[in-house]
């Protein structure tokens, strides 16, 4: 519990901007049109909604381009808040960096870039291993994910739904809004959904 305190405590907002601009980053990395039904599908309309909302709420909040801007958000001052936020935000990119999960719990398959092909596969292995976390995040970034299994895909809807509310829970974009946000969410979703 100390140790969970002292992270949270520790959360910088330049940490904060960077791993939310990784998150958006990887977060479009899933290529959905292209293998769902229809690219007017709910699970896609679902998908965009939440990139969008996340987007929106980076947006204003202050977070824009990987950096805070000023003014931003008052509660980003609050390291109660800002720690919720870094988990929250961690727990994207974290599913994302767990390609065995994005396969077989989420159904996702990658699709390799012209950019992400190397003609040594020796040379391709030793730069991961040797560089570290930062190497293989970069070059993730150069792959794509092809939804395969639209019923797992919908789990991980459901999940960056979930995260996305929190996010508007703990840190509210507009004051004068935040009573009637959790309202707008679920008639976005009860939309998308077809009342489901």
């Amino acid at each position: 519990m100390e140790v969970a305190g002292f992270v949270i405590g520790a959360v910088s907002l330049i940490g904060i901007a960077g791993l939310y601009s990784t998150c958006l980053q990887v977060l479009g990395q899933i290529d959905t049109g292209c293998h769902l039904n229809s690219t007017a599908s709910p699970l896609s309309a679902r998908w965009a909604a939440s990139q969008h909302l996340l987007k929106v709420w980076g947006d204003k909040i202050g977070i824009q381009e990987g950096a805070i801007h000023t003014p931003y958000h008052p509660k980003l001052d609050d390291e109660k808040a800002r720690g919720v936020v870094f988990i929250l935000l961690a727990t994207v990119e974290n599913i994302m960096s767990d390609q065995k999960r994005l396969s077989d719990r989420y159904g996702l398959s990658t699709q390799l870039h012209a950019t992400s092909l190397m003609t040594n596969v020796t040379e391709f292995v030793d730069k991961i291993s040797s560089k570290g976390s930062r190497t293989r995040i970069n070059l993730r970034r150069r792959v794509r994910w092809a939804v395969t299994d639209q019923p797992k895909f919908t789990v991980l809807i459901k999940e960056l739904e979930v995260i996305v509310d929190r996010l508007y829970v703990t840190i509210p974009p507009e004051k004068e809004n935040k009573d009637e946000l959790p309202r707008l969410l679920e008639n976005l979703r009860s939309r998308i959904d077809g009342k489901d």
